[in-house]
């Protein structure tokens, strides 16, 4: 009987980690609701799966558009706007795959108060 109730338990902890780790992100309906992170861009490049990475002054961590090169963006036109200041606008999101907040899902990108990406509807 123990050892039944240890493998229930077990389970449940497993499905625990799996969803803590594996949820995806939630995409907020209003801008209102978005963080911002503000700063230069000092680079910009391909990630995994199409993504397109930002990196900004004084700030480690690492802003994607996921699948934005499959959404029609370019690289080479987003790096003709290093130096300048930008607006990144990020959605709250914790995983364990980065519990630290290392890497943040971009939801709106503007450069010069031009939006140049939006996942809002």
């Amino acid at each position: 009987m123990k050892t039944v109730r240890l493998l229930f338990f077990g389970f449940i902890g497993f499905m625990v980690l799996c969803v803590l780790t594996i949820r995806p992100v939630n995409i907020p309906e209003n801008e209102s609701e978005l963080l911002v992170a503000k700063g230069e861009l000092v680079s910009v490049f391909e990630g995994v799966g199409n993504d397109i990475v930002f990196r900004l002054k004084d700030d480690d961590r690492r802003y994607y558009i996921n699948r934005g090169l499959e959404q029609g963006l370019s690289i080479q036109n987003l790096q003709a706007n290093l130096g300048r200041q930008i607006i990144l606008k990020y959605p709250e999101h914790w995983t364990l795959m980065d519990p630290a907040g290392s890497t943040k899902h971009l939801s709106m990108v503007k450069i010069s108060g031009k939006t140049i990406f939006s996942e809002l509807d």
